[in-house]
């Protein structure tokens, strides 16, 4: 067994050279990584476990300013925007432009 005394590492304090950035707001997360031509996207999900989208009328949604394309996949829609705020405005009606057909849950057929 080694002597903790000769550790070089163990218990000792060891500089953290990344606290500077972090407290001075230069810390890189991957959050706030902004690439050119990089788009966010907002998700419409289903009001409940299982539901399957029956319609949804994204006409409107898509002539609204910033919106880049409205993709709909098997479970979700994602509305590509630039902006923030305007991102929510277009989930938010594309969520009410959404017909869905729910079925019971195993709590609910009982």
């Amino acid at each position: 067994m080694k002597n903790p005394a000769s550790y070089k590492v163990m218990g000792q304090s060891v500089p953290r050279v990344d606290i500077p950035a972090k407290v001075t707001g230069g810390a890189a997360y991957v959050q706030d990584m902004r690439l050119p031509g990089m788009v966010h996207a907002r998700v419409v999900r289903p009001p409940s476990y299982g539901a399957q989208l029956t319609e949804c009328d994204t006409a409107a949604v898509e002539k609204m300013p910033g919106v880049i394309k409205v993709v709909r996949t098997a479970i979700f829609w994602p509305s590509w925007r630039k902006g923030n705020f305007s991102r929510y405005k277009a989930m938010h009606a594309l969520s009410a432009a959404a017909k869905w057909q729910e079925t019971p849950g195993p709590a609910e057929a009982g």
